[in-house]
Formats: C-alpha cells, sequence, structure tokens
C-alpha cells in the first residue's frame, strides 16, 4: 500500500516548497489550479503510484508552501519549479497542470522543455491568441479584487469560507460534488493561500508570446470539460503544435473529481500509447 509522504525543498531564491510524493516508476509532476493545493491531486496520485512516481508541490503562496516573495507573473512559478525540478534531479517528466497549472506548465515546456517527455493540461489557461490578454474571469471578479484579504496563514473569517463554497457550488462543482470529507479538505487547503489577489492579477495578465508558442515541441494531451464554467472550452483556442484535444461531454472544470475514472484512463494511454506522439 503506497502512501503520500510529505516533504519539502528549499529553492535558490528562499522559497520553501512544500510537496507530496509517493509511487514507483517514471515522474509525474502534478501542479494545482488557483484556490486549491498539491491536496487535489492526493486521490489521482494514490490511483497512479503503482506504476508511477507522482510529486505534487504546493506552489509558492499555497497550501504549506512559503510566500516571502511576492510573485508579479505566473513566470515566477515557471522559475520556481525550475529550482524544485533540478533540486530533486527529477527527469523525464510526464507534466500535468490543472487551470493555473496548466498556464504555468505551457511556461516551463517554452522554457524548459529538456525536462520533459510529455505534457498534460486540464482546463488549461494562457491559451488564447498572442494578441489577446486571456482575462481570468468568474462571477464577482471585481468585487474579489476590490474587497478586504486575510493577512494570516489561514483566515477564521467564516463569511471567506462561505464565499468560496458558493463560489465552488456554481463554478467548480457544478457537475459533481466531492464527497464530504474531500469538500471540507479541499474547501481548507484553499484557505491556506495568501496570495489570491497576486495570483488573481498574474493569471489576467499571462500570455504566452508566438516564440513561446514556436518553442512547445512536446507531446500533448489537452483535456477540457464542455460543461468548464472557470475556463469555458472554444474550438479556436490556441494549442500546441503537437497536440491532441479531448472534450469531456460529463465534466466541468474539475474533470479529476467529474470523470476520474476516465480522466485516469486517458493519461495513463497518452503516456504509453506510442501513436500519440
Amino acid at each position: 500500500m503506497f502512501e503520500i509522504k510529505n516533504k519539502s525543498i528549499s529553492l535558490i531564491n528562499g522559497e520553501k516548497y512544500a510537496y507530496g510524493e509517493i509511487g514507483q516508476g517514471p515522474t509525474i509532476l502534478f501542479l494545482h489550479g488557483n484556490m486549491s493545493s498539491r491536496i487535489f491531486w492526493d486521490k489521482s496520485m494514490k490511483k497512479l503510484a503503482p506504476n508511477f512516481h507522482c510529486l505534487a508541490p504546493d506552489l509558492r503562496g499555497f497550501g504549506d508552501s512559503t510566500y516571502r516573495t511576492k510573485i508579479h507573473s505566473l513566470w515566477d512559478y515557471v522559475e520556481d519549479l525550475k529550482d524544485l525540478i533540478e533540486g530533486l534531479g527529477l527527469q523525464k517528466i510526464h507534466l500535468v497542470g490543472w487551470s493555473l497549472g496548466g498556464a504555468v506548465a505551457l511556461g516551463l515546456a517554452a522554457r524548459y522543455e529538456k525536462f520533459f517527455v510529455d505534457m498534460t493540461i486540464l482546463g488549461g489557461l494562457g491559451l488564447a491568441d498572442p494578441k489577446e490578454k486571456l482575462v481570468w474571469k468568474l462571477p464577482g471578479f471585481d468585487d474579489v479584487l476590490a474587497g478586504p484579504w486575510p493577512k494570516g496563514l489561514v483566515s477564521k473569517d467564516p463569511l471567506l469560507a462561505y464565499g468560496i463554497d458558493m463560489l465552488w457550488q456554481s463554478t467548480m462543482y457544478n457537475v459533481k460534488e466531492p464527497d464530504p470529507k474531500e469538500k471540507e479538505d479541499y474547501l481548507q487547503a484553499s484557505l491556506k493561500q495568501v496570495n489570491r489577489r497576486d495570483v488573481i492579477l498574474a493569471l489576467r495578465d499571462f500570455q504566452l508570446s508566438q516564440k513561446d508558442w514556436a518553442k512547445i515541441q512536446l507531446p500533448t494531451l489537452f483535456l477540457h470539460g464542455r460543461q468548464d464554467r472557470v475556463v469555458p472550452y472554444h474550438a479556436q483556442s490556441r494549442r500546441t503544435r503537437n497536440c491532441r484535444v479531448q472534450v469531456l461531454e460529463n465534466c466541468g472544470h474539475f474533470i479529476m473529481n467529474d470523470d476520474f475514472d476516465q480522466y485516469i484512463r486517458l493519461m495513463k494511454d497518452f503516456f504509453s500509447h506510442k501513436e500519440y506522439r
């Protein structure tokens, strides 16, 4: 029986990244979304552990990782993860990114493709044409930016927890709710995030240049929920050159919750079948 081990690593820039690790075999690096943490990958990692070495970090300002220096761009996360990969001696990685993590994964592939064998993007950001800035727009976006933000590591304000829960009900759980224990764990993990404003602004302004897109040659699997309300699917969205797009009809933004078995099967097939390359 494999169990997730909680570990940490100090980066060159002074940040301390917490991460979970489990399993054996080829390495999968999981990157979480905004208002979440590495625990959103726990179920996936446990399922894949018999055949894969799975690793999921908390990004700077999320979960149990530090936030000593403010981020100004998602490229800051790209550099953090490059240092983490080198510090842990990882290579030949299957890169998996969800939402915010999908945008960061694209940045990693553009700058540091040598570390990876392929890339899977779930409900990914950063897919707009270069002439456009992709705006991460949820209901109440402007109110969220203008409202008060907690200064402590974990907010005790019940209204914040209530607000996040209501937001998720309409955006992330519109297809299927997690079971009650998972749902509470996800909420508590979200409340640990200390950089919501900074991340929202970075997401709002994120884009890849034509030069960035041209650099990404990795075999890529794009998984997108037809009912995604956070990053609605558009057939015209820009993709990497060497990619396969799979639209999941009965899924929203939280693909790994909405149709877990299909999501796992598609990823495992992508990792192993040469015809996808």
